[in-house]
């Protein structure tokens, strides 16, 4: 996913202190002063990173449940995937305890951090961002 969302003014949930911490985690450099711009672009990072962390966990599940049934074929496999998938998406929908457990795999935090690098530079540079 190469686009961020956009979210307006009204829609912009994350404190000024957490859009710091937010930045912090996917670049080196924050500015002094953070705009909602700034909150707005932070807010779209993390949504975009657990996103991309949730298709990789599918992805996960769907490989380990292959792994441990291709010898008994196509049904096994997609048994195995939907009860895997099934527990997650459950816990996820109905427990909202389980928001504590969200995460970010390494590796898409380091994708994100590629893939805005160049925008959040010029961002520090003085110019206005644009994503």
């Amino acid at each position: 996913m190469n686009r961020l969302r956009h979210f307006r003014k009204d829609e912009i949930t994350l404190p000024v202190y957490d859009t710091y911490v937010v930045l912090k985690f996917f670049f080196t450099h924050t500015p002094s002063k953070i705009t909602d711009d700034d909150r707005a672009f932070a807010q779209a990072l993390m949504v975009n990173a657990i996103e991309q962390t949730a298709q990789m966990q599918i992805s996960q599940d769907w490989f380990s449940s292959f792994y441990g049934n291709a010898h008994k074929g196509p049904q096994k496999i997609f048994v195995a995937f939907a009860k895997s998938a099934a527990k997650r998406w459950i816990k996820a929908k109905i427990n909202p305890d389980s928001l504590e457990d969200t995460e970010i795999y390494e590796v898409m935090k380091n994708v994100v951090r590629l893939r805005w690098s160049t925008v959040w530079q010029a961002r520090m540079n003085g110019l206005k961002l644009k994503y």
